[in-house]
């Protein structure tokens, strides 16, 4: 059969012919002595096997291999993003005013972060711990390669996942992200607070009635 996406690595001219038996036939004109090359293919389901890999002067000397899975390693895009995140609220943080809702909450899109913005680094962190241990165990429920090789092996495939493998990650992320803007709320009142008096020190000048602002 032939295969929906292949390719030769170096690229080399060849022909292809598909026989009455389904088989597919590549055939390339000449390699020199010690001159290889290497088939990719690219299968929506189990690859079908390579045969009969032969030249001129005998079969072809076959090596090991390994299947692999393509597939976006979006937990990985994930870390990266939320250790930015943390990076940019972190450097934020330094500055000595009270920091206020609009500079809070585009940073607790990441559990914990806000926190990290309003200098609670600990108890921020905190939270990107507990959000990472739920990533962690959804991914953790993902067919590996190397389990995807074993199974292969066998010439099948890996069993499938129960949904509440997936699930409950995924609600545990979702119940920790929530539970971390609720918290974010409760310190951002105490610095809205704390900003309501360092307006009010800021505003006084000395020699007026303390109960009036400069306006």
């Amino acid at each position: 059969m032939r295969p929906p996406i292949f390719k030769l690595e170096p690229p080399i001219k060849y022909s292809e012919t598909t026989l009455a038996t389904n088989e597919h036939l590549l055939e390339i004109p000449n390699l020199a002595p010690k001159e290889w090359v290497s088939l990719h293919t690219m299968w929506p389901q189990w690859p079908q096997n390579v045969l009969y890999v032969r030249s001129d002067h005998g079969h072809a000397e076959p090596i090991p291999f390994m299947l692999q899975r393509v597939a976006p390693r979006w937990y990985a895009a994930l870390l990266a993003f939320a250790i930015g995140v943390d990076g940019v609220a972190s450097d934020a943080s330094r500055d000595d005013r009270p920091a206020r809702p609009g500079e809070v909450w585009p940073f607790a899109i990441v559990p914990g972060a806000g926190l990290v913005r309003m200098r609670y680094p600990g108890r921020g962190r905190l939270w990107m711990g507990a959000a990472a241990v739920s990533v962690f165990l959804l991914q953790a429920n993902a067919i590996v390669p190397a389990e995807l090789q074993f199974y292969g092996s066998f010439g099948g495939l890996p069993p499938p996942r129960p949904r509440g493998a997936a699930l409950i990650p995924l609600a545990l992320g979702l119940v920790v992200w929530l539970a971390s803007l609720l918290d974010t709320q409760q310190k951002l009142r105490l610095e809205q607070n704390a900003d309501a008096r360092y307006a009010t020190a800021t505003a006084l000048s000395p020699g007026t009635d303390p109960t009036r602002r400069v306006r």
